[in-house]
């Protein structure tokens, strides 16, 4: 990722650009690029195609001179064509054409055109950014707004909102606005962030553990009010049962605690939860409370069950609290 902005930055720009990965730098990155080149009058010398032109489309985009510029840019929002024509067209492309491709995933490096396109050009998979990765990308995004947001309020934001830098970045506009550029304080993301679901579910996860029976039915409604289906909160239900389960069997093989948050995966905050709530359970019943859920969701989805009743009680039920 650095090194492709880096690369933006020299104005050596090669042909034909490939770029796949994550939305939000992938997009960052097309900016960022398009932004740098020479092209003169941009919305003269800019064609966006997408994804269902077809090869000739390519071709007859890339073979427009720029107008009063120096660079024609021709942006591909698909994959690249696969023909051996295609392949040897790369060869003859306009000095004055840079052609940009954005693909949803990355190309197979076993192709010739991989290959080739690697030879001319320029391909740049991103991957996902790291926790840490994250967390400064949501502190540059208050800054660039204006406020300060601290690395522990950024890390309070993505427990709320979720890991997608998009919906990140909306949250953030949204705290500019609640607080009209007053110092934003933990109160003020709390009341202003947008909850996911797999947020929701830690909640209702915690409140069952608690045997806060009221106050997780009440939160399990509000849920199924947003979520119209039950399945999104049993898949994360069942989740949260997999890792105490994972959890306890570690523990009980004597793993030593960071090899046992190693293993249960996910984020090392949930995984350490997962092994302080196991202790509730004993083996068989986080397993038997595993295979009710999948029952529940096999029955809800063919039909062959229907009603509130029925999720609250086997929900309560797999808690131990009914």
């Amino acid at each position: 990722m650095k090194e492709f902005f880096r690369h933006v930055k020299t104005n050596d720009f090669y042909p034909v650009y490939v770029l796949s990965g994550e939305a939000y730098i992938k997009n960052a990155a097309l900016d960022a690029l398009i932004s740098a080149l020479p092209t003169g009058i941009k919305t003269l010398n800019f064609t966006v195609l997408d994804g269902k032109c077809d090869e000739a489309e390519i071709v007859n985009a890339c073979e427009s001179l720029p107008f009063m510029g120096e660079r024609h840019a021709v942006v591909v929002k698909g994959d690249v064509p696969g023909t051996k024509t295609f392949e040897k067209y790369l060869d003859a492309l306009p000095e004055t054409t840079i052609l940009v491709f954005v693909c949803d995933k990355a190309m197979d490096r076993r192709r010739s055109i991989y290959k080739k396109i690697k030879s001319v050009g320029y391909v740049a998979d991103f991957k996902p950014l790291s926790p840490a990765e994250r967390v400064k990308g949501v502190t540059q995004a208050g800054k660039k707004r204006g406020m300060r947001l601290t690395a522990a309020q950024a890390k309070e934001l993505i427990r709320y909102s979720g890991t997608d830098m998009y919906t990140l970045s909306n949250e953030i506009d949204k705290l500019k606005s609640y607080t009209e550029g007053a110092e934003v304080t933990g109160a003020d993301i709390a009341s202003v962030a947008s909850k996911t679901l797999e947020y929701n579910v830690f909640q209702l996860h915690d409140l069952l553990i608690a045997k806060k029976t009221g106050q997780a039915l009440a939160l399990l409604n509000d849920m199924l009010e947003t979520e119209k289906t039950p399945f999104g909160i049993l898949g994360y239900i069942a989740s949260r049962f997999r890792s105490m389960l994972k959890a306890k069997a570690l523990i009980k093989a004597r793993y030593p605690e960071a090899e046992v948050v190693r293993l249960i995966g996910g984020h090392p905050y949930a995984a350490r939860i997962a092994m302080r709530q196991c202790n509730r359970f004993s083996i068989d019943a986080l397993r038997a409370a595993i295979k009710t859920l999948a029952e529940l969701d096999y029955r809800l989805k063919s039909g062959r069950a229907d009603g509130r009743f029925i999720l609250d009680q086997t929900i309560l039920s797999v808690y131990g609290l009914v």
